[in-house]
């Protein structure tokens, strides 16, 4: 009797193994995309801080300027300098620009809640920094926020092909009052 109830349950196992390894190539495959993004993260954020310290340097007066609210010529050097570092930190170039120099199309101009600023598109990857000068009411702060399209491998098989990984940083030129 006991003979006969085996036989009817032949195979069963198989059934069962081949439902699990595809849960857990699955979770395996979506843990690597997570981990991607989490290292990511770290890359976009020393882009951000490098940046804004870099924006930073430009808010500082130079030579005879006693004055220490920045000029328009000053934050606008700022901006440009903080997207062309921010992008160089991601191993790319800003699209409006020849490099190593930024000039914001004119469209690029964002006017916010944080004043304004620019918008500056990465020339070969899929990544965006935007500036404001001043930021938090301070004339002499900058804000960058870098976001990055970060292409997901497993994921893609889910219907995400890309995942957006953003990160700020703030600089202050001059001494903080």
């Amino acid at each position: 009797m006991l003979i006969k109830l085996r036989k009817g349950k032949r195979a069963q196992s198989l059934v069962i193994v081949a439902l699990s390894a595809t849960a857990l190539f699955g979770i395996i495959a979506l843990g690597l995309d997570a981990g991607r993004l989490y290292f990511q993260r770290r890359d976009v954020q020393n882009a951000a801080d490098a940046g804004a310290l870099a924006g930073a340097q430009e808010l500082l007066p130079t030579g005879t300027v006693s004055s220490t609210i920045p000029t328009t010529a000053m934050i606008a050097a700022a901006g440009c300098q903080a997207s062309v570092y921010a992008l160089l930190g991601l191993l790319d170039t800003p699209f409006h620009g020849s490099g190593t120099d930024c000039n914001p199309a004119p469209g690029a101009y964002i006017p916010g809640s944080y004043g304004g600023g620019i918008s500056e598109p990465a020339a070969r990857i899929s990544a965006t920094v935007q500036v404001w000068t001043p930021s938090r009411n301070n004339p002499n702060e900058i804000h960058v926020r870098v976001t990055y399209n970060v292409p997901l491998t497993f994921a893609a098989i889910l219907g995400f092909s890309s995942s957006a990984v953003v990160a700020d940083a703030y600089a202050h030129g001059g001494f903080y009052n």
